[in-house]
């Protein structure tokens, strides 16, 4: 096959495009508290630039006595679950862990430099650390279902209408700061103070959205899409979509996980072990005892993922994890935290020198706080439209994790740390979208 580098091409054509930028408001109020929902729809009869889709919105917490709510770092960690509609049809579901995906995405596919530049700007990257509640704006672009697909061009005027519907997340995602003290003290033994952390609130006001169309070649490219389609041929667009499933009460040493999965291209699983009350209002801010400068310290108790390994912070310790696909082990032997932490490298092909970095910063970062056991099923190196994951096709593949050699933690009422853990496994798939004549939309699964 012949191939001639972009840069030794001369263009002797001429592309016409042009942008509009469209503000959109919400359906129904434009001020939502937790567990609430807005919708936002779309541009109608255009081709909307996904990645220049942004929520704009005001994030304000509450402070009760000398006790301040802080919201956790990025906005995604305030919404519980994300869905899309394009011509009446879901095609991305998300589960009510997505606050929960897209921390886990985050410190695997993102980097330092963007957290402490893009992300810090735009979408609250870092935990405020004074004494007062939250008040900041953030214009925020999701990293999820077709906004990671293979085009980040989307013709509504052969699809039908797009719309998007964002559900906040609980109160239980908050972070507490209290007056003069350093983040992670306990306060729990003051019924006060502990009472005052459990009325901690949020609420996200002033919304709305902005999202830019284009124009090409003056309606040319419209067109032959549509040729396209009265030929009887789909467009097919690839898009990564989340499952998750959870195991809670956890007070054994060794455990698994089974769930069942359908898809033609299994991508990625990740597993991520949290202290069973991850969904309970008022518990303490989690302080990340290894990570390293420039770098956020801090998180809720709702996205804190622990390996339990005991007392191992530099070492690989004792404990260790294994997959099974329909009772066939993914690994000859069981994985250890080292294994753990060096696949993260895989899943964005991030193995050479010259490759960036994620967002893990130490061993003993990973261990206490950022600790997602990961299993690689695809091409590292596929391009965005291809899919190369495990075929489960027929009918659902029984997936397993088996952990092994896990301290469970003994209760902490100063530091609200209980005697169980819970378990919650994400499965990353690619699905195509296809875009049929007379705005048909099916899902290739």
């Amino acid at each position: 096959m012949d191939y001639i580098p972009p840069s030794l091409k001369f263009a002797a054509s001429k592309l016409q495009f042009s942008r509009s930028r469209f503000r959109l408001e919400t359906q129904g109020n434009t001020t939502v508290n937790p567990g609430q929902t807005l919708t936002i729809v779309m541009p109608e009869s255009a081709i909307l630039d996904l990645a220049s889709f942004r929520l704009m919105a005001q994030v304000t917490t509450t402070k009760d006595g000398t006790i301040s709510s802080k919201a956790p770092a990025d906005f995604s960690s305030l919404i519980s679950s994300f869905s899309v509609f394009i011509g009446g049809v879901c095609v991305s579901q998300s589960s009510n862990d997505y606050g929960t995906i897209a921390r886990v995405l985050k410190l695997v596919k993102s980097s330092r430099d963007r957290d402490g530049s893009i992300d810090n700007t735009l979408t609250h990257g870092l935990i405020d650390g004074d004494n007062a509640l939250d008040d900041f704006s953030v214009a925020w672009t999701p990293q999820t279902g077709l906004w990671s697909a293979s085009t980040r061009y989307l013709p509504t005027s052969i699809t039908g209408s797009v719309v998007l519907q964002i559900q906040l997340a609980t109160q239980s995602v908050l972070c507490f700061k209290e007056d003069s003290v350093a983040f992670g003290v306990g306060y729990a033994s003051t019924a006060t103070k502990l009472a005052n952390a459990k009325l901690g609130d949020f609420s996200i006001s002033n919304i709305y959205a902005t999202c830019d169309t284009i124009n090409m070649a003056g309606g040319t490219y419209e067109a032959m899409l549509m040729d396209r389609l009265n030929a009887g041929e789909s467009l097919p667009i690839v898009y990564a979509e989340y499952s998750t499933f959870r195991k809670s009460g956890v007070t054994s040493t060794s455990h698994e996980v089974t769930c069942a999965v359908s898809s033609s291209s299994l991508d990625c699983l990740y597993t991520v072990c949290q202290y069973s009350n991850y969904n309970e209002r008022g518990i303490n801010t989690r302080v990340l005892p290894g990570v390293g400068s420039n770098t956020d310290a801090n998180t809720s108790n709702a996205l804190y993922f622990d390996a339990f390994n005991g007392s191992a912070t530099k070492t690989q310790g004792s404990m260790n994890y294994q997959y099974f696909i329909n009772s066939v082990p993914q690994s000859s032997v069981p994985c250890t935290v080292l294994d753990a932490a060096a696949d993260l490298s895989l899943i964005n092909d991030r193995t050479h020198l010259s490759s960036q970095g994620h967002m893990v910063t130490s061993l003993h970062d990973f261990q206490n706080g950022k600790a997602i056991f990961p299993c690689v099923l695809k091409n590292c190196e596929s391009v965005k439209n291809v899919r190369s994951g495990y075929d489960a096709r027929g009918s659902n593949s029984s997936i397993t994790v088996q952990f092994r050699g896990q301290t469970i933690p003994a209760v902490d009422v100063a530091k609200q740390i209980p005697a169980s853990i819970s378990t919650l496994v994400i499965a990353e798939s690619s699905q195509i979208l296809h875009i049929n004549g007379g705005r048909q939309i099916t899902i290739e699964y």
